[in-house]
């Protein structure tokens, strides 16, 4: 077909598309809408026939009503409804430009497969909203990118308090928001900050009707900015709950305590990962002295009945020949608890020792025994912290004893 045959075709169908819109006597741009207060309609450019290029931009609005009109079935109704018949004027070279002026709340364009409610119902309003209501085509939603460094799906929020991307769940088990990588260092769900305290990108669950917090809830939160993962909620330990979960779901409790579901179930089988009453993660070092009361710059004699109890720190390493410290923070600040070699020499009498979170003077087991002179003996042990990471050492029996404290690990 050639260029003319294709003009003339095209005039055709502009006329059979105009027929169906109402008319007026002024003269506006090529923007036709539908969900004003008054429910009324724009008409289109009154020199619209005045050149082949008007022409084609006109077919080309026309058609954008013809999709509208599809959607809604027809004109009275979707301005009953309040949602729009599309119109679209080209206000820059590369920019086509799709007005809604509805008053009230609804979605600006809907897609929906098959017919699915919209427009004013709900509370979560969209510019462009796409619901789905059939196995065939699930998605509500879908975005797409084969360019490198692009994202199928961007949301932007600039004002304060709104959000860029927000998913919705209504249903057991479903997911409001979801993002998956196939690719070695893909990337699911990546939220962007680009201020002082502000948060990239952030998903909120909400499960029948009501948020995270809820007894049904599954609860928790992604963002990035403030804190790449933040799961947050105030439920009771999910393994006491009733309602479903799925192998892989991380959840916390009213405690602050970190769970994780091993076995899907109602409500499955869950192993706690970590808590505030938790040591945390186990961190191996290079064995490195904290203590030794032999020498004098660690200013300590041997313990004994009279000399004690000590309380000691064991952030810093020393130097084990000189006693001097060369390496602070050697435990770093935060951890709980330490793994260690507690050693005793030069030993008098009989007795043992003690070894208590800092501040802790009392005697409730041993940390390691001699029964006579001149011993040397260790133990390997795990030993709970005090405040700023201090331990306490109190003897047990008549003897006395210098020792040593060689750290090997700690929990942060």
């Amino acid at each position: 077909m050639n260029t003319e045959d294709r003009i003339r075709q095209l005039e055709q169908e502009v006329a059979a598309l105009k027929s169906l819109l109402p008319q007026t006597s002024d003269s506006r741009p090529v923007v036709v809408s539908v969900g004003a207060a008054d429910g009324t309609f724009n008409d289109i450019d009154s020199d619209e026939r005045s050149s082949r290029r008007s022409m084609l931009r006109l077919a080309g609005a026309g058609a954008i009503g013809a999709v509208g009109a599809a959607l809604v079935g027809v004109q009275s109704a979707a301005a009953a409804n309040g949602i729009s018949l599309l119109g679209a004027s080209n206000t820059t070279p590369n920019l086509t430009e799709i007005a809604y002026t509805g008053s009230t709340g609804g979605d600006a364009f809907l897609f929906s497969a098959p017919a699915v409610t919209g427009g004013t119902s709900g509370v979560f309003f969209g510019v462009v909203t796409g619901r789905s209501n059939t196995l065939t085509v699930p998605n509500g939603v879908s975005g797409a990118t084969a360019v490198s460094g692009s994202a199928g799906v961007v949301g932007e929020a600039t004002a304060i308090g709104s959000v860029g991307v927000l998913g919705v769940t209504a249903t057991v088990n479903s997911i409001g928001v979801q993002g998956q990588s196939s690719g070695n260092i893909g990337v699911a769900v990546q939220g962007q900050s680009f201020g002082p305290g502000s948060i990239g990108g952030s998903f909120l669950g909400v499960t029948a009707g009501v948020t995270s917090s809820s007894s049904t809830g599954l609860g928790g939160s992604f963002s990035g900015g403030l804190a790449a993962l933040k799961v947050a909620s105030s439920n009771p330990a999910p393994r006491a709950r009733a309602n479903a979960h799925a192998r892989g779901e991380i959840d916390t409790d009213t405690n602050g305590d970190l769970w994780l579901c091993t076995v899907a179930g109602s409500p499955g089988t869950w192993r706690k990962i970590a808590g505030p009453a938790s040591a945390g993660a186990y961190h191996a070092v290079s064995p490195g002295r904290v203590y030794d009361s032999r020498l004098h710059a660690l200013n300590h004699a041997p313990i004994s009945n009279t000399n004690g109890p000590y309380t000691l720190g064991t952030s810093a390493r020393a130097d084990a020949l000189t006693g001097v410290y060369v390496q602070s923070n050697f435990v770093p600040p935060g951890s709980t608890a330490i793994t260690a070699n507690v050693t005793i020499t030069g030993t008098t009498g009989s007795g043992f020792l003690v070894v208590n979170p800092g501040g802790v003077g009392t005697v409730n087991a041993s940390t390691i025994n001699w029964f006579g002179a001149g011993q040397t003996l260790a133990n390997g042990v795990s030993l709970t912290l005090g405040g700023d990471r201090q331990l306490t050492v109190v003897l047990g029996g008549v003897g006395s004893t210098h020792f040593i404290i060689d750290v090997t690990g700690y929990y942060l």
